[in-house]
């Protein structure tokens, strides 16, 4: 994927190109007639047609990743520096683990069956055989809670411990 500057060089190459064809093309129109600078209309139009499609796509990233980036920032702070300052982030969530479809990859662990776990090896030990109750904190701060059924199996999670930031004495 381009990134930001080559994406915008390449819409201002292509602007360039469109505005420096229309005045050849008008040119060829007025010397030589319609049927002669018809293939110089139609290279002109495609060029603004593909500078217009360039600039609307190149918004529509810029967008989507303004807006990933203010989600990243806002999963990040919200997971540090709301209430739960520690805990477990699930990095991955394998195909057969119990918590697939019910918690999110990405989302933070705040309790299972009431009690906070601060490893993967807490969090499977607190993991009983039935009826599990999981919170977990979403990228939006919103702190949400997932019926899970386990089967004595493993959670089958990457998890990422999180440590409180250290504070400046």
């Amino acid at each position: 994927m381009l990134y930001r500057q080559e994406r915008f060089i390449l819409a201002i190459l292509l602007w360039v190109a469109a505005g420096a064809s229309a005045p050849y093309a008008t040119y060829m129109f007025v010397r030589y007639g319609l049927i002669a600078a018809l293939w110089s209309i139609l290279l002109s139009l495609l060029l603004f047609v593909a500078a217009l499609l360039c600039t609307h796509i190149n918004d529509r990233l810029n967008a989507t990743m303004d807006e990933e980036d203010d989600s990243d920032t806002d999963t990040e702070a919200a997971g540090v520096s709301d209430a739960h300052e520690a805990g477990l982030r699930i990095l991955r969530i394998a195909q057969q683990s119990p918590l697939r479809g019910h918690v999110n990859e990405r989302a933070i662990i705040v309790s299972i069956n009431g009690e906070m776990p601060s490893t993967a090896a807490e969090a499977n030990g607190l993991m009983v055989e039935g009826t599990n109750h999981i919170e977990w904190m979403g990228p939006n701060g919103k702190v949400l809670t997932s019926t899970v059924e386990c089967h004595g199996e493993d959670i089958m999670a990457q998890f990422e411990q999180i440590t409180p930031p250290r504070r400046k004495t």
